[in-house]
């Protein structure tokens, strides 16, 4: 049961990722123009959670092509669940610590991978040193296309983990709202999604590094989970 638990919460985050976009649910992320480039690695820390009671904090390393997610989750009901997610630059995995078992997919360029969908948020929505007036107009000109998205406004100041940010809310045409706090140094430290029904999903994001020294070891799995029993799943890709 824990694998199909924590393999559809693979899925979840990522729909969440997809669905939120500016302001609502779109088939792709809506992305804006002048999104900044990140580093060629970084790590940083995550906490999701959504009104039902369901948590996830999430650890992530990258470093190039490699990325690493560790990820606990907690459903009410339900003991807490860890897993450890890797793209090695060749392969993806999915680790089970409890089970010390891994099972092992080819990387496929062309798809969002198990750990990216976990890095996509942070990634896509760096902003770099562009002013809040800058980062308003990229994302009324991505609502602007978007027919879910009816409005973009920066609606306030906040200081988040000691970060002071700027508050942009974008209203769906169906009723929802994002929220999104962006740093000064441009990179996000929370967003907050409700939808038409008051469901609400929050991430917020702590521990950031733009310039970590991270071992290769961290993507090694023969490192990570030594002895581990390795499920190859490369023949059903």
């Amino acid at each position: 049961m824990k694998k199909i638990v924590m393999s559809g919460l693979v899925v979840a985050l990522l729909a969440t990722g997809v669905t939120m976009g500016c302001c609502g649910e779109t088939e792709e992320p809506t992305q804006t123009e002048g999104i900044g480039e990140l580093p060629g690695t970084y790590q940083y820390s995550m906490a999701w959670s959504d009104s039902d009671g369901e948590t996830v904090s999430l650890d992530v390393w990258v470093k190039g092509d490699k990325s690493r997610v560790d990820m606990s989750q907690t459903v009410p009901g339900w003991e807490t669940e860890t897993i450890i997610l890797i793209d090695d630059g060749e392969f993806e995995w999915m680790y089970y610590p409890d089970e010390n078992q891994a099972n092992k997919w080819l990387r496929d360029d062309e798809t969002l991978g198990f750990a990216d969908a976990y890095t996509w948020w942070f990634t896509e929505y760096y902003y770099s040193t562009m002013s809040e007036e800058t980062i308003l107009t990229d994302m009324q000109a991505a609502c602007a296309i978007d027919p879910i998205c009816y409005s973009v406004a920066i609606t306030g100041h906040e200081t988040i983990g000691g970060h002071p940010c700027t508050e942009f809310t974008g209203t769906a045409t169906h009723g929802g709202t994002d929220i999104y706090w962006v740093s000064n140094h441009g990179w996000l430290m929370k967003v907050e999604s409700t939808d038409a029904t008051g469901y609400s999903v929050t991430m917020e994001y702590t521990d950031i590094d733009l310039n970590p020294s991270i071992s290769n070891d961290a993507f090694d799995i023969e490192e990570v989970a030594p002895g581990a029993k390795i499920i190859d799943m490369t023949e059903w890709q």
